[in-house]
């Protein structure tokens, strides 16, 4: 399939778009790590299943938009997207976050009213 010089600015944008997705899936996992402790083996699972999501999704996404045709802009798109995700939002989402992390961890808990009850003197 032979694209025109503005089809393939269009599938450029589209990948661009593509890889900021990749790279927010790939933050959920992040973040979720962040408040969550995770062994080594568990971090390995969500990272093969990150990744083996990401190339399926990525095969779907080049086999609709450019029939299957794999093309060196397009993983370069993907690749940029997500660094630029990565380094901009993503960086701001994990300060963030690490930041609420902090909050919940020195937060204390209210004081405790003194319930005692009263004797009745008869």
């Amino acid at each position: 399939m032979v694209l025109s010089n503005s089809q393939q600015a269009a599938v450029f944008l589209w990948s661009l778009l593509f890889g900021v997705g990749l790279g927010a899936f790939f933050d959920v996992f992040r973040v979720f790590r962040l408040f969550v402790r995770c062994s080594a083996v568990t971090v390995l699972f969500q990272d093969l299943f990150c990744f083996l999501t990401a190339a399926l999704a990525s095969f779907l996404f080049i086999f609709e938009v450019n029939d299957g045709t794999v093309r060196l802009f397009i993983l370069g798109a993907f690749l940029v997207g997500a660094v630029a995700f990565r380094i901009s939002v993503g960086q701001l989402l994990t300060c963030l976050c690490r930041k609420i992390k902090i909050l919940f961890r020195q937060r204390r808990p209210l004081p405790a009213r003194h319930t005692q009850t009263q004797k009745i003197e008869e």
